[in-house]
């Protein structure tokens, strides 16, 4: 098995050009073009000017040193800045914060830094200077030893637990630089301190990674920094000698690939998130996806790099993967179909964090939930609030990046109080209802507050394989226009499933007065399921969906499992995952119950 390797680029952004690797239509072209993924970005890295490292250009340097070490280059010009008096640990790792200027401020990041460092030694044991390895690990690699990480002071300001992000960063590159250590990688005056044998590093690091199965992540589909903790976990990975480290990180690498299968459609995804907020109201969907990056590579799927501003250019700007390891991740079988062959996406899928997540997908259609709105202590800065997005419907064979173009419920105007989580078995509701303005006329029939489309008519330009029905109504009390300017629901459905003609019968007949804003509403699906809702619930933890198909709900979310559907089921304390894909016929269970005995099993069933 083939293993890889992300790193990461601050202030220096590129583009390349991925023409000439098509874009993956099944799981067997995606594992075939794998490595012309890889090489693409390989050879392009290898030829950037490695220029120095600092603060300021640590990434553009790193990036450069990996690929040319992957490579089998020249490293003399990474051997020159490793050997440079002037290369140095920068800062600390951390936090970096000003709150109050001098009083309460605190320079860190470095962690962003050690966690590429780490991969830099790991592949530079044969090929760099000695003297280039000896500064490696007694000036750069700064975190060693046993006292761990996980709160910084911030001045007068007080002691404060740091994000989980630097936490992982920090400990696994610590983790791995004992190991360096102990293998006497380079000269260093070793002691028991750092051997993680020794100082019960190995059951500190599996019980930390434990918490990201029971609880997931706090900083929940990050933008950008989900890519940081999947960074930091592939690099226990990769380079981890104890077997049990290993197979954790394996396994919550495996469950991250399947949580962004089936959020996602082609590789679009627009979950909720938490940090940063400035990537709200983006039109572009990748804009700071920290995931995203990883699957372009692991999958291939990239069918809407042809929508980009300059098609299949992507902007590559924080993550690459180059093969490093022999035992590395690669997406399991199953996981991968799910993510590439759209017959076999059929599930209803709920995910519980910090927030909550819920889809529905069919071949032609996935609908995605966009969470709702937590409000975290973070300064006052609402840096570390969770982040709603709008309900959305993508449309397979629509490949666009530009959220404008997807079917979407946006929810209520004030971002305190949206709860965007009005979703079920080929259904959303919710405040403000948008359609899509490229949609021609000839693919619509408009009937009262209905909108329905029909994507099967030869007379509409756009074969997209579904019935969509919309509707939305004019805000009709005070509550409802605070909240925005309509509201309604959509439904969607397969067109192989049933006529045109019977879908929209179907809907009109079942549902003439089916929407309240303010009441419980009744609705029934073209399916004959009963929906009993309610539009705007009194708490953003409150799941909208009273009852679907005549079965009521646990509504509070806060009290789910951490996955239920029918793709990924979890115990009720989250320390048992099991993965299935129904149509291959293959079930992997995850099982972090006992630290020091974590199993992972892959079954054909």
């Amino acid at each position: 098995m083939i293993g890889w390797l992300f790193f990461f680029m601050t202030n220096y952004s590129f583009a390349i050009d991925f023409s000439a690797i098509p874009a993956a239509n099944s799981l067997e072209e995606s594992k075939a073009q794998f490595m012309g993924r890889v090489n693409t970005i390989a050879e392009y890295s290898a030829h950037i000017p490695a220029g120095v490292f600092n603060r300021q250009h640590n990434g553009r340097f790193l990036s450069t040193a990996i690929a040319r070490l992957y490579l089998h280059l020249d490293v003399s010009e990474i051997n020159s800045v490793l050997e440079d008096p002037k290369t140095i640990a920068y800062s600390k790792w951390g936090t970096d914060m000003v709150f109050v200027p001098k009083i309460c401020q605190r320079t860190g990041d470095y962690d962003f830094s050690l966690i590429d460092l780490i991969s830099v030694a790991y592949l530079g044991k044969n090929a760099l200077s000695s003297n280039a390895k000896y500064r490696l690990l007694n000036v750069l690699l700064s975190a060693k030893g046993d006292n761990h990480f996980t709160h910084f002071w911030l001045g007068a300001c007080g002691r404060y637990k740091d994000s989980e992000n630097h936490i992982l960063m920090t400990e696994t590159s610590r983790y791995l630089t004992n190991q360096l250590i102990k293998n006497k990688y380079a000269p260093h005056k070793a002691d028991k301190d750092y051997d993680n044998a020794k100082n019960g590093f190995p059951t500190w690091m599996v019980k930390h990674l434990q918490q990201f199965f029971t609880e997931g992540f706090k900083e929940f589909n990050s933008r950008p920094y989900e890519y940081y903790s999947s960074r930091a976990i592939t690099n226990l990975m990769d380079f981890a000698e104890d077997k049990n480290v290993q197979l954790t990180a394996h396994s919550l690498l495996d469950l991250i690939s399947a949580t962004y299968a089936i959020q996602s459609n082609g590789l679009r995804r627009l979950p909720p998130w938490r940090r940063q907020p400035h990537y709200m109201g983006r039109n572009k969907f990748h804009e700071g996806d920290g995931g995203l990056d990883r699957f372009i590579i692991l999958a291939g799927n990239y069918h809407f790099f042809s929508t980009l501003e300059k098609p299949f250019d992507y902007p590559l700007a924080e993550v690459s993967a180059l093969p490093v390891s022999p035992r590395s991740y690669r997406v399991p079988d199953l996981i991968l179909d799910l993510m590439i062959t759209a017959e076999h996406r059929k599930y209803f899928q709920i995910f519980r964090h910090m927030g909550a997540e819920i889809y529905s997908s069919s071949p032609s259609a996935l609908i995605s939930s966009g969470g709702t709105y937590i409000n975290n202590f973070d300064f006052a800065t609402k840096e570390r609030d969770g982040l709603p997005t709008p309900i959305t419907l993508m449309l397979t064979r629509d490949v666009s990046s530009d959220i404008r173009n997807w079917f979407r419920i946006e929810g209520h105007k004030e971002l305190k109080y949206r709860n965007n989580l009005c979703v079920n078995r080929n259904f959303a509701c919710g405040v403000n209802v948008r359609i899509p303005s490229y949609i021609p006329l000839s693919c619509q029939e408009k009937i009262g507050d209905w909108t329905l489309f029909n994507f099967s008519s030869p007379d509409c330009l756009y074969h997209y394989g579904v019935h969509v029905a919309v509707l939305s109504r004019k805000a009709d009390s005070s509550k409802c226009q605070k909240a925005g300017d309509n509201f309604g629901l959509i439904e969607v459905r397969e067109a192989s499933e049933l006529s045109y003609q019977q879908f929209k019968t179907k809907i009109l007949n079942n549902n003439a007065n089916a929407v309240s804003c303010e009441k419980k509403s009744h609705y029934v699906t073209s399916s004959g399921q009963n929906v009993e809702f309610e539009l705007m619930p009194t708490k953003n933890n409150i799941y909208p969906i009273v009852a679907f198909d005549n079965r009521t709900f646990e509504r509070d979310y806060k009290k789910w499992k951490r996955a239920s559907g029918d793709i990924v089921n979890s115990s009720n304390d989250g320390k048992t995952f099991e993965i299935k894909n129904p149509s291959l016929r293959q079930k992997l269970t995850i099982d972090v119950t006992n630290p020091v005995a974590p199993k992972r099993t892959l079954i054909s069933y």
